[in-house]
């Protein structure tokens, strides 16, 4: 007979236990000791421990894809959000290399679940489309901002070598775009962070005023939000919480280079589920607050 995890211990509970008590480890197999350089390495060590947190809430019973999402959440947001996988015993350290700018042709590697592993934004749920009025990629083009022949140029540029925003949509566009964020931003994530909030290369974002409306619609049902977002049942854990960050610094229109890009990206400064969408530079303890979402 299948063993069942106690019921107050769910799929998030599980990914992220695994990632904070595996994620060092990982990381000091990976880099031999030095710690954490470049985004491929980073990329590698979330694989190890979605890989561990899926497998362990399958053989317990629970939401596998949740546990994948909580563990990448868990590495990539607090574990390693700072670095990790240095050997204290080391006295060789290695020369840092900076994260990687927009239009870099240093390849990232992301998940392919549609959301950034590190926090949640949105997805392509009912409330998404109700907000854009529209599906995919129509917020850019219903605006004459991007053709779909320009689209699919963009989209079929290897990751880390996409231009940049500005060489593809009009200073108009990108200030319309980028004035819904005046309000400030907000993330949703299935657990609190206890560092910096994002990944090198910038993390992305939504106007908190959207995630106002998609949580009071919820009306404090944890599942119907992730419906709401067009997420996987599990993604946001059992406990999730609104990352609010009222002054962020480096807000620009996302590039696609980002670590948190996946095969869902789609240019434009919108989510496949048409939300406005922004990147950010990570944000550092002080610039940011943390609260239950109901």
């Amino acid at each position: 007979m299948q063993t069942k995890v106690a019921s107050g211990v769910g799929y998030g509970a599980i990914g992220g236990a695994v990632s904070a008590l595996t994620a060092n480890d990982i990381a000091k197999a990976v880099t031999n000791g030095q710690g954490v350089t470049d985004p491929a390495q980073l990329a590698i060590i979330t694989a190890g421990t979605t890989l561990l947190g899926g497998g362990i809430a399958a053989a317990l019973g629970q939401n596998a894809a949740g546990a994948v999402n909580s563990a990448a959440n868990e590495t990539l947001n607090n574990a390693c959000a700072h670095g990790c996988g240095e050997d204290p015993n080391d006295t060789v350290k290695p020369v840092r290399l900076e994260p990687p700018m927009e239009g870099s042709e240093q390849d990232s590697i992301g998940p392919s679940t549609g959301v950034e592993t590190e926090t949640v934004t949105v997805g392509a749920g009912a409330l998404a489309a109700g907000l854009a009025g529209a599906g995919p990629s129509t917020a850019a083009t219903d605006s004459g901002a991007l053709d779909q022949s320009t689209i699919e140029t963009i989209l079929s540029t290897p990751k880390g070598s996409r231009p940049d925003p500005s060489t593809y949509l009009s200073q108009d566009y990108i200030d319309s775009q980028q004035s819904q964020f005046e309000g400030g931003v907000t993330k949703i994530s299935s657990a609190a962070p206890t560092g910096v909030v994002g990944p090198p290369g910038g993390t992305f974002v939504m106007p908190t005023s959207v995630a106002n409306q998609i949580i009071g619609q919820a009306g404090g049902s944890v599942p119907e939000l992730e419906g709401l977002l067009g997420l996987d049942a599990g993604t946001l854990g059992t406990s999730p919480v609104r990352i609010d960050i009222p002054n962020p610094y480096g807000l620009r229109m996302p590039s696609g280079n980002e670590l948190g890009a996946n095969s869902q990206w789609i240019p434009g400064g919108v989510t496949s589920g048409g939300i406005p969408e922004a990147t950010i530079d990570p944000a550092h303890p002080g610039t940011y607050t943390v609260g239950p979402l109901f």
